[in-house]
């Protein structure tokens, strides 16, 4: 994986993380890409519940 690939991972987990405004309080935001060499294989973000922890977005 190229350090352009990792930023752009991790560019993409943050602008997941700000999905969970106001749905993760009071937890803090969590935004995650699992990407198996330079292909994105899941992603999502954390909201707050008590039945449902995240929401996948693969």
């Amino acid at each position: 994986m190229s350090f352009t690939g990792s930023t752009t991972f991790m560019a993409e987990a943050l602008r997941l993380a700000k999905e969970g405004v106001a749905l993760a309080s009071p937890n803090p935001l969590v935004g995650c890409v699992i990407a198996q060499g330079e292909v994105v294989v899941g992603r999502g973000f954390h909201t707050w519940g008590r039945d449902v922890p995240t929401k996948p977005l693969r």
